[in-house]
This record gives structure tokens, sequence and C-alpha cells, in this order.
């Protein structure tokens, strides 16, 4: 870290503290909008803060369980033998590791693949589980972790490249008896391809660094993620066929199976953190189609699973129980903000939001001076587009993800 990025990251900071006491300065007509925005400006700032405290500390000893690595598979040709291979290359003991793929009914040469890896490492133990038919996600997750020898289950998903050294850093955690699911790091693999993937690129860094670090100082990250997470296998046995028969609103719940999984965790009083050292990276949607699929899947999952845990997360920590019924009144009432912003203040008293605008520049200039804080260096169009992105378009997703909740497709293939 240099002192220019550090100066940087602090300026923006401050920059966006004084412009909200300048649009705020005039407290006798502080209403329901205003105390909005100057909460989820103490909501964001808060979560910088936070993450720069987090620091998991490693064990004094080496912890070197038996892992099964589970990697469900559907019409994967392109990538699994890629995921595979990174898992054969890693550093983790080869005889304390095995790797078991999942073929989800695949259409294409996902198998074909899988067995060219399997005849090439002879050294490493790989099997592969086909399935007959397409049976989701959920489906074969389970599978691979009833099938696996290995006292810890670490989830891969069939797109994302681990670093060599991840599966051994994202299983220390779980030396600790208490911890039930860890969460490593995902970056984006191919962020070069257009501008949709460079605008995910610092948000994937920013909502891993940062907020499920802010979340792992209170031992309750409420998502671990499928691109890469290490459980505990006695763990996940007591919730298995329950989490993988799940049911909402009258629908099987097919959808957001790492958050559920989360959740199954979270319920039973488990801490749930984040290994920043075990780095994985994943391929994200390069289209707008797939992104606005992903998303809008990635939203109902939000909605469900936070019915679930807003009726159990007041009995951990008080201060995550307030982040996160902060973040969920926050996020569903942002729609209800933008609707405001940029149509009713114009048509009723020709307001332009261009001070609307400007909050989002200055909020996207802090995401930015945090990643070039830690070496991370883009352009400054990127958050900002990515904050117009979720104003104008995404944020829609959160009415329509409501009324489809009962919609249990998986919504990109």
């Amino acid at each position: 870290m240099t002192n220019t990025a550090n100066f940087m990251y602090i300026s923006s900071i401050l920059s966006v503290i004084f412009y909200k006491l300048y649009t705020v300065r005039h407290f006798s007509s502080v209403d329901f909008f205003m105390l909005y925005g100057i909460t989820v400006t103490a909501y964001i700032l808060s979560r910088f803060a936070l993450a720069e405290h987090y620091r998991y500390k490693t064990p004094m000893k080496e912890f070197l369980p038996k892992v099964s690595v589970v990697i469900p598979a559907y019409n994967e040709e392109e990538y699994i033998a890629k995921t595979i291979l990174h898992h054969v290359k890693s550093d983790y003991p080869k005889d304390r590791l095995e790797i078991i793929v999942v073929n989800d009914g695949s259409r294409d040469q996902t198998a074909k693949e899988v067995r060219k890896v399997i005849l090439e490492h002879p050294e490493v133990s790989i099997q592969i589980i086909d399935l007959p038919q397409n049976r989701g996600k959920r489906h074969s997750l389970a599978t691979g972790i009833r099938a696996a020898k290995g006292d810890v289950i670490v989830t891969n998903d069939s797109d994302s490249f681990v670093h060599h050294d991840a599966v051994r850093e994202i299983v220390q955690p779980l030396l600790e008896e208490s911890v039930g699911g860890v969460s490593g790091h995902a970056d984006v693999y191919n962020w070069k391809d257009n501008l949709l993937t460079q605008i995910q690129y610092i948000r994937y860094f920013v909502a891993f660094k940062v907020y499920k670090s802010a979340e792992s100082i209170y031992d309750s990250v409420v998502c671990l993620s499928g691109c890469l997470t290490a459980y505990r296998k006695s763990v996940l046995m007591q919730s298995l066929e329950e989490w993988e028969n799940q049911r909402f609103l009258g629908s099987p719940c097919t959808y957001g199976d790492d958050r559920s999984l989360t959740t199954f965790i979270l319920r039973r009083g488990l801490k749930t953190i984040y290994e920043a050292r075990a780095k994985t990276e994943t391929v994200v949607p390069t289209t707008m189609s797939k992104f606005w699929k992903q998303q809008l899947r990635w939203k109902k999952s939000w909605l469900r699973e936070s019915y679930f845990v807003a009726r159990f997360i007041w009995r951990r920590h008080p201060m995550m129980a307030l982040s996160f019924y902060s973040n969920v009144f926050l996020t569903i009432f942002s729609f209800v903000i933008v609707v405001r912003v940029f149509f009713i203040l114009p048509a009723t008293q020709s307001t332009l939001p261009i001070f609307y605008i400007i909050g989002l520049a200055l909020v996207s200039f802090v995401y930015l001076a945090y990643c070039n804080k830690h070496g991370i260096y883009q352009g400054w169009m990127f958050p900002v587009v990515w904050s117009v992105l979720y104003a104008l378009i995404l944020v829609w997703q959160i009415p329509l993800a409501l009324v489809t909740l009962r919609d249990s497709s998986w919504g990109t293939r």
C-alpha cells in the first residue's frame, strides 16, 4: 500500500461524508428519504471500517484433514478440465485429497473431459459420478457430499479455478470445532473480456474483501460462496436431506444453494467465516442477458434466505443483527428511492437527480480507491458504471424477484 493510494482512499471516504453533511444541512426538513440516505451512507462506510479491522488468526499448528473436493457440473466441457487440474496441481497432500465430479446429466462432452484428466493423472484420486438426467446443482452437490470420504468437504464451481494453496488455506479455520463453514475469496477470471466483466471485477473484490470481512468479524458470513467453500462434513450431514428437499411457497428450492446451506449452518449456532487467503478465480457472465438472469436468481435466493435468517439472526451478535436487518431494509427500499428520484420528483417538481448521481459517483470512488489500495488498478469509470447499472437497471429486479419467488427454474441455461 503506497502513501498515495492510502491518501486517495481516505480522501474518498471524507468526500462521501462531507457530501452527505452538505445534503442534510437543513435538519429542520428531515424526512424518511433523508434518513434513508444517511443510513445507507453510514452502512456502506461501516463495512469498509469493519473490513479494515478483520484479521483471521492462523492456527498454531497446521490442519491437514482428509478433504473431498465436490464439483457439480452441467454442460461444462469448456472449463471442467481446467477446474480439476487446478486441484491436481495444488499443494495439498495428494494422499489426503479426493476430487469428486458430479456430472449432472450433461449433454455435451463434460464426462469425456473429466475422464481424460482421470487417465492422465492416476496419482490423484479423481472420480466421476454420472447422473442419468439433469436434476439441478443442489441434487448434484448432495450426491457428491454423500459419496465423499473426507472429513472436510470443499465445494468448487465447475468454472472456478483455485490457486495452488487455496485448499490448504481454506481448511485451517475448521480446526476450531465451532466453525461450520469457511468461504474463500473469489476474483473474476475473465475480467478482460468486455466492459461488463470489467465492472464485475471490482464488484466481486469488494463483495468478498469488504462485505464478507465485515460479516466475519461477528463469525456470521451469510453466504458461503459456491465458488469455493469448505464445510465440516459432519455438519452438512445433519441437514443434508432437509436442505436437498427444501421448499418455499410450495415450490422446490433449486437456486441459491450456497446461501441456503449457509442458513442451515448459522441456524445451528455455528460460525461461518471468510478466509481471504484461500483464493479462486471464477468465470462471470459476458452478456447482459446471462448477467440479468444470474442477478435475478441471486436476488430471489437473497429474498428467500433473508426471510429465514431474519427469524434467528437476532440471537447472534447484536451488531451483526443490526447490520443484517439494516441491509435488508436498505436493499428492499432502494427500489422506492430510485423510482422517487428518477421519476416522481422530475415529474412533480421538475427536479433532476443530480445530487443522487453525484452521491453514487462518490461512493463508487470509495470502491475504486479501496481496490487501488490493495493493488488492483482499473479505470475510474468501472465502479461508476456499476453504480449506474444497479440504480437504473438491476434495482428493478427487486420487485420482479418478489413476484417470481415461486418460479424454481434455474434461469441461466
